[in-house]
């Protein structure tokens, strides 16, 4: 940090240091509130007019209170280097040790290093470069979340998000591998496709990929086949339930005068509600075992596509598969379109 010590510019005005003076009266009343950004303007204020150990150390203790570390042990550090010169504020220096070491022992640190000496190798953390001095030394950094890039011509980006607690120390070593071959003929749109780009074709899944379009047909054959499974299994649950509601009305109304039939013909005051709900749970009863009928038939075909996908499709060889998925939306149907070779 650049120091502008009394020496090296003109004295401030009287004019001048009444200001400084008034902007430090209301810093102090904003730190006694808390209001540690508000109370960080007007100190940076009253430094621009003259700089004093006073007004270092208060800077340094509202950065430390907004979490801000490594900009706080700066301004105690400068305070200390004033006090070395000769600077005199003796309450200030009775402050300033325990304040100093406590930042010292919350402020994270950040080792980076290479695995190879690389030519334009370009390092940031959080969007702010990181001069080639600091690799391989101990950078300070304030808690939380931090990101680290790095670039170089003909190599692989790298990127590492890190979450750094008070006090902690990582090190993060930086590889950049070559960029692999150029994408070849596979990657381009298949023959009399539509071009890249082409919104009106709709979005378009590629699986160019050795058997990435039989793995995806596979695992949807197989959720296919879950969904039918569990579909199958809720609703035969469901019928016996309703079942079961079933046997209790017909055991109520026999515990009457005939049975459930009879009875309902000319149902007595007593036996209206059970005779009103047997024609409801009957339907509710049969219309749940034609879902679960429909599920487990369901299920059936799906495991029967699934094995046959399986069995008969064989993974293509990388210089042959082009596969691609489209979307497809219509009055009645909804699906995907797929074409290519396999």
């Amino acid at each position: 940090m650049v120091a502008f010590a009394d020496s090296a510019r003109a004295d401030p005005t009287a004019a001048e240091v009444a200001v400084a003076r008034k902007a430090f009266a209301q810093a102090t009343e904003l730190e006694s509130q808390k209001q540690w950004a508000d109370a960080e303007v007007k100190l940076r204020e009253a430094l621009a007019i003259k700089e004093t150990p006073g007004l270092r150390y208060h800077l340094g203790f509202c950065l430390e209170h907004q979490g801000k570390l490594v900009e706080a042990l700066v301004e105690y550090d400068r305070t200390d280097e004033m006090l070395q010169q000769g600077a005199k504020a003796p309450d200030v220096a009775e402050l300033l040790g325990p304040a100093r070491d406590g930042v010292r022992q919350r402020v994270a640190n950040v080792t980076l290093k290479t695995r190879a000496k690389l030519e334009g190798v370009s390092i940031e953390i959080d969007h702010i470069p990181v001069k080639d001095v600091l690799v391989g030394k101990v950078i300070p950094q304030n808690p939380g979340r931090r990101v680290i890039t790095a670039s170089a011509p003909g190599r692989q980006p790298f990127r590492r998000e890190l979450s750094l607690a008070e006090g902690e120390s990582r090190e993060v070593v930086i590889d950049l591998p070559e960029l692999g071959a150029t994408k070849g003929p596979a990657s381009q749109p298949a023959a009399g496709g539509p071009a890249a780009g082409d919104s009106s074709a709709g979005a378009q899944l590629d699986t160019s990929r050795p058997g990435s379009a039989r793995t995806i047909v596979l695992v949807s054959e197989l959720a296919f086949t879950a969904v039918a499974l569990g579909a199958g299994v809720y609703f035969t649950l469901e019928k016996g339930k309703s079942q079961d509601q079933i046997d209790a009305a017909n055991a109520e109304l026999d515990q009457q005068v005939g049975t459930g039939d009879s009875i309902c013909q000319k149902p007595t005051k007593a036996a209206e509600n059970s005779c009103g709900q047997l024609p409801d749970l009957t339907d509710q009863r049969n219309r749940s075992a034609n879902l679960a009928l429909a599920g487990f038939i369901g299920a059936g075909v799906g495991a029967a596509a699934t094995l046959t996908t399986f069995l008969l499709w064989k993974p293509a060889p990388r210089s042959t598969a082009r596969v691609q998925l489209t979307p497809v939306a219509a009055p009645r149907a909804l699906g995907l379109g797929m074409s290519g070779r396999f």
